[in-house]
């Protein structure tokens, strides 16, 4: 899929793509933002002098969702004009163009990478090497996240089937996703389900939280840390 071609109507094809009434696509980035920065916090406490790497970003929506959280935050894709995109439109974060293969930078540059939606689009075969890629310049005892949609939501499949720059998708199983990361070389891998409700009602945010376990939400979490030499041992 050429994301060039969906990045001046990005954010207006996912609305159209969603079957509920009122509810905002941000509303979606926004859960997603706080999720993360809540899984830095366990992590390392604090999160104002983090580095973060965004592989996928797009036109840098979750880079909007996120600034002021960290000390710095870098978004990479593949494609040009969504790149430009996000130069133009997003201050505070900064934005590379990548080949899909190497990511362009030094081994250990970040504290946390995460990825947005983004491995449904890569092919299968291919998908290994973005994780291990995504490994490598993560720093050691580092986060690396994955948010995926969940195949086994309807609801969820209904959006795919709807949403043009889908139409390539070929959706993963939290399995698979966990898989990705135990061989990128990552430890301590776990799996949250987020978004059971598309409104954002606090009472159905408290349950969701304990709903969290169960495999039907909208998206999942599944994330790991780069074990440290120590650890290792």
């Amino acid at each position: 899929m050429n994301f060039d071609n969906h990045t001046k109507d990005y954010s207006e094809q996912v609305q159209r793509a969603i079957p509920v009434v009122a509810v905002k696509h941000e509303v979606f980035l926004s859960e997603k933002a706080n999720q993360l920065v809540q899984l830095c916090l366990k992590q390392f406490g604090a999160t104002s002098k983090l580095r973060v790497l965004d592989v996928g970003c797009g036109v840098g929506l979750m880079e909007s969702a996120l600034i002021g959280n960290f000390k710095s935050l870098v978004g990479v894709d593949v494609a040009s004009e969504s790149i430009e995109k996000a130069k133009e439109t997003v201050r505070g974060a900064e934005f590379f163009k990548y080949d899909g293969v190497k990511l362009p930078f030094e081994e250990a540059k970040f504290d946390v990478v995460f990825a947005c939606c983004v491995f449904h689009h890569i092919p299968a075969e291919q998908r290994s090497a973005v994780a291990q890629e995504m490994s490598r310049v993560c720093v050691n005892g580092g986060l690396i996240v994955i948010f995926e949609h969940n195949p086994l939501n309807p609801i969820t499949r209904l959006i795919v089937s709807r949403c043009e720059f889908d139409q390539d998708a070929v959706l993963l199983q939290t399995l698979e996703s966990k898989k990705l990361l135990r061989e990128a070389g990552l430890d301590k891998i776990s799996c949250k389900q987020i978004l059971y409700f598309p409104w954002r009602h606090k009472i159905l945010k408290a349950i969701e939280r304990l709903l969290s376990w169960i495999p039907l939400g909208a998206q999942y979490i599944v994330y790991g840390y780069k074990p440290t030499p120590k650890q290792l041992l």
